[in-house]
C-alpha cells in the first residue's frame, strides 16, 4: 500500500494559512498574459510586414536602375552597329558584344527580382524583338567585316530595323510598367493587411480591457 499522500499547501506572509486565490485573479492572471503573448505577436508581425515593405522598396529602386541600364545598353549596342557599319572599323564589334552581354545579364535580373512577369507579354516582345535586332547587327557586321559597308549602313537605317527598335522600345516600357505594377499590387496588399491586423487588435485589446476593469471590479466589491 502507498504512504500517506503529502499535500503541500502554499502559506501567506505571515504564515498563518494557504493562499486561497478568488476566481477573479485566476481570470486576470490569464488575460494578463494573454496580453503578454498578443504584444509579442503583434511585434513579431509588425517586424514581418516592415521586413518585406523594405524588400519591395529596395526591388523597386534596383529595377528603376536596371531598366535605365537596358534602355542604355541597347542605344550601345545600336551606336556600335552605326559606327562600324560608317567607319569601317570592325573593332567596334568587341564593344556591342560586351554591350550585349550585359544586356543579357541586366533582363535575366530583371526576372530574377520580379519572377511573376516571366511569361509577360511584354517581355515576350521585348526578348522576340532584341533578338530580330541582334540577328540584323550580327549581319551589319558581317557585311562590314567584307568590306560591304553601304550594305551594312542600308541595313542599320532600314525600315524594317527601325520597326523592331520602336518594337523594342515599347515592350520595355510596358514591361517595366508591368513589372512595377506587380510590385506596387504586392505593397498595396501588405498594406491592406497590415491595417486589418492593427484594426483587429485594437477591438481585441479593448474586449480585454473592459473584461479586466470588470473582474477587478468584482475583486473589489469581494473584499
Amino acid at each position: 500500500m502507498n504512504g500517506p499522500i503529502k499535500k503541500t499547501l502554499i502559506k501567506n506572509a505571515n504564515g498563518k494559512g494557504p493562499i486561497r486565490m478568488s476566481p477573479c485573479r485566476f481570470l486576470m492572471l490569464g488575460l494578463v498574459l494573454t496580453i503578454t503573448t498578443l504584444l509579442i505577436w503583434v511585434s513579431y508581425t509588425f517586424y514581418q510586414v516592415k521586413t518585406i515593405a523594405e524588400h519591395f522598396q529596395e526591388s523597386d529602386l534596383v529595377l528603376s536602375e536596371l531598366f535605365h541600364h537596358v534602355q542604355y545598353y541597347d542605344e550601345a549596342l545600336t551606336m556600335s552597329t552605326l559606327v562600324a557599319a560608317y567607319s569601317g572599323d570592325i573593332r567596334w564589334h568587341d564593344r556591342y558584344q560586351e554591350y550585349a552581354n550585359r544586356l543579357d545579364r541586366a533582363l535575366a535580373e530583371i526576372s530574377r527580382i520580379a519572377p511573376d512577369t516571366r511569361k509577360d507579354l511584354a517581355q515576350a516582345q521585348v526578348s522576340k524583338a532584341n533578338e530580330f535586332l541582334v540577328n540584323l547587327e550580327l549581319k551589319a557586321f558581317e557585311l562590314v567585316k567584307a568590306g560591304k559597308l553601304k550594305e551594312a549602313q542600308a541595313l542599320v537605317t532600314s525600315q524594317e530595323y527601325e520597326q523592331y527598335k520602336k518594337a523594342y522600345s515599347d515592350g520595355a516600357s510596358a514591361f517595366e510598367s508591368s513589372v512595377k505594377a506587380t510590385l506596387s499590387k504586392g505593397a498595396y496588399d501588405l498594406a491592406c493587411l497590415a491595417d486589418i491586423n492593427q484594426i483587429v487588435m485594437a477591438c481585441f485589446f479593448t474586449v480585454i480591457v473592459f473584461l479586466m476593469l470588470g473582474l477587478a471590479k468584482k475583486e473589489m466589491q469581494s473584499q
